[in-house]
């Protein structure tokens, strides 16, 4: 940890400052790109699992997310179900 202007820094990957609180986050992604929805996925989960582990109250948090994601071939299902995604999509009445 890098000391910058009397605060530890903090990469940007790390989300973990965004889940210490009390408060029911959302975080709603649209992006289409397979490989930046599994980074920020990876990501939000490693936050989850470091303030779990330091014996935290587990973070309260939702993703809402594309149904193609579902469809993705390198995105661990585990890490949906971790990271809580719920999917929108579009619905059409006849």
């Amino acid at each position: 940890v890098i000391p910058r202007h009397g605060r530890n820094y903090v990469s940007p990957s790390d989300l973990t400052p965004l889940l210490e609180n009390d408060d029911d986050n959302l975080f709603v992604i649209l992006s289409d790109s397979e490989v930046e929805v599994d980074r920020i996925l990876a990501a939000l989960a490693s936050a989850d699992r470091s303030l779990t582990a330091r014996g935290r109250t587990a973070p309260r948090f939702t993703v809402l997310g594309n149904a193609r994601w579902n469809r993705y071939a390198n995105i661990d299902r585990t890490m949906l179900f971790q990271d809580r995604v719920v999917f929108l999509s579009t619905y059409h009445a006849k």
